[in-house]
């Protein structure tokens, strides 16, 4: 896919979201559509392709999320 997925911030968090794409984007392994961004966490764009290690720097009093309370709402 040309664009396969996409960072936004809203909601004080940092998000990861798929947009559409033919082969699905995993972070940390789990297959998602849209989910907040955990402070370290693996991205995987497709099967054969690298694996980025995202990390989200944020001011000591700013809202995170650990990946194991990580939920895809479409799944």
């Amino acid at each position: 896919s040309r664009r396969h997925a996409g960072i936004s911030h809203s909601e004080g968090l940092w998000w990861i979201q798929d947009l559409g794409s033919r082969n699905g984007t995993t972070l940390d392994g789990k297959l998602v559509t849209r989910v907040p961004l955990p402070a370290a966490c693996e991205v995987k764009l497709y099967d054969a392709g690298p694996v980025l290690r995202l990390e989200v720097k944020a001011a000591r009093d700013a809202r995170t999320v650990t990946s194991s309370k990580l939920r895809d709402p479409a799944h």
